[in-house]
């Protein structure tokens, strides 16, 4: 219940910290053909698995790996395997405000660098995830729907119910293919 409520007053705190800046109207084809480098947020609950390997092919083989930052938590330890050459932010759980915001050190290390494009795995609404793909700059800001994603993201990814985590990045890997 404490949970919820946190998250709840995170979410709107959030809102309002952003709520001055507007994104302009932009075509996905022209702001993701001319983007240079990329933030991936990995999914915060568990282990990156094979299913993120197509995934991380397409982002390979569209950005050198040293234009990729990954976000991931740190319990996550396979991700030199999927990008092995980019540069990794650890986000541990001590890293969050007490309404799952992250920290100062956490966001000067996303901003450090400049995004074209940023991409949030998470499937369901996470707050550090959201924030911290709001806050990189991105021009391009790609999420998956669920209830207030629109103040995080410019791009929203619908998703059928059923399709399973695998067969939804499969679906996102082959369309970032087509561009």
């Amino acid at each position: 219940m404490l949970d919820s409520f946190r998250r709840w007053l995170g979410t709107h705190a959030a809102r309002y910290h952003f709520r001055a800046v507007r994104d302009p109207i932009l075509s996905f084809r022209g702001a993701f053909t001319a983007a240079r480098s990329a933030l991936v947020v990995l999914p915060f609950d568990r282990e990156p698995g094979p299913q993120l390997q197509e995934l991380a092919d397409a982002l390979k083989t569209r950005f050198a790996q040293d234009h990729i930052t990954v976000i991931a938590a740190e319990h996550q330890y396979d991700i030199g395997r999927l990008l092995p050459r980019s540069q990794v932010v650890r986000v541990p759980a001590r890293d969050l405000t007490s309404f799952f915001l992250p920290r100062k050190d956490i966001v000067a290390a996303v901003t450090a660098r400049q995004y074209d494009l940023a991409i949030d795995l998470n499937l369901d609404f996470v707050m550090p995830s959201g924030y911290i793909c709001r806050v990189s700059g991105a021009r391009m800001r790609v999420g998956y729907d669920r209830p207030g994603a629109e103040h995080f993201y410019n791009f929203i990814i619908k998703r059928k119910p059923g399709i399973g985590r695998e067969r939804a990045y499969h679906r996102l890997a082959e369309f970032l293919r087509t561009f």
